[in-house]
């Protein structure tokens, strides 16, 4: 089998050109993943919150990985529906079997896909996140510094806390949309916070209980992100553990508005028993480019 190497630039969780959050896709046409070297390299090269790396076929099973400019991170949401739309692209998975399930091999889990068409016949992607950890509760006048907003400014009675699906977010729920609007990464706070928290970024949002969906923003130490998947996940997470949601209910997800690249996700929180037993999350694709890659860092059919 050859190395040669393709790829797909996708539009995630949107329907339009240069909306939601991009994700560069390379489809590896071999049995090995080239050296993490070179595919942190490659992803600081592209600059996006996040590059994908997949392989395999639907007989083997599909394998990715995910790496930000500066690390690799072991789940993520908008590069695998990204990822999955390329393997779309590419032929691997056929519309012409759609609806279909399979699974996706991450670096630390595999997760359930299932791939079909709404009744306006476009292609529709659900990822399945894993039950939730509910994990430490972070003091707001720690919070509320690194996105320049006050401890009062939060949605009352509410605490920030850490909630993995795969990747540990800091849930911060805000009292109104206008909030959202003010806040602005304060790198010296943030970096504190990081310190003395184990996270990888921030999602403050706010639930509206009327129009039933919410608004949100997503900073890190580097900058903020258009539309955050896992974290989206972990909020849903979250307010089902605050009753604030019903599981068994869509529920719509805005983000990246505030960025002028408005993306739109829909999440599910499965619930038995009392339990969460995981978030499904949905969205929509919008494939830019495709090409192959010139600088191939195989060499005789082995990762250089």
């Amino acid at each position: 089998m050859s190395n040669k190497i393709q790829l797909i630039w996708v539009d995630v969780f949107t329907t339009q050109a240069f909306s939601g959050n991009p994700c560069a896709v390379y489809f590896i046409e071999g049995r090995d993943f080239p050296q993490e070297s070179w595919m942190q390299a490659m992803a600081h090269e592209m600059n996006l919150s996040e590059t994908a790396y997949v392989m395999g076929d639907l007989d083997s099973g599909f394998y990715a990985r995910y790496f930000t400019p500066d690390k690799e991170i072991p789940l993520a949401g908008h590069p695998t529906l990204a990822s999955v739309r390329a393997l779309l692209e590419l032929g691997l998975i056929s519309e012409k079997n759609l609806p279909l399930s399979f699974s996706l091999t991450l670096k630390t889990k595999t997760i359930k896909i299932d791939v079909g068409k709404d009744e306006s016949n476009q292609i529709v992607i659900t990822m399945h996140q894993p039950a939730p950890e509910y994990l430490e509760k972070v003091p707001l006048d720690l919070v509320c510094p690194s996105a320049g907003i006050l401890s009062e400014q939060v949605l009352a009675g509410y605490e920030a806390q850490i909630v993995s699906t795969g990747t540990p977010m800091l849930m911060l729920p805000v009292a109104s949309e206008d909030v959202l609007a003010q806040i602005r990464l304060h790198p010296a706070h943030y970096s504190d916070l990081e310190a003395k928290f184990s996270f990888f970024s921030l999602h403050i949002f706010y639930w509206d209980p009327v129009k039933q969906r919410t608004l949100a923003r997503h900073i890190g130490s580097g900058a903020e992100d258009s539309f955050t998947g896992s974290a989206t996940g972990c909020m849903a997470a979250w307010l089902w553990s605050q009753k604030l949601i019903e599981p068994g209910v869509k529920y719509t997800a805005l983000q990246g508005q505030h960025m002028g690249r408005p993306g739109v996700g829909y999440f599910e929180v499965l619930a038995d028993n009392h339990k969460c037993t995981g978030v499904n999350l949905s969205g929509y694709t919008k494939v830019l480019l495709s090409g192959e890659l010139k600088d191939n860092p195989y060499k005789n059919g082995v990762p250089a």
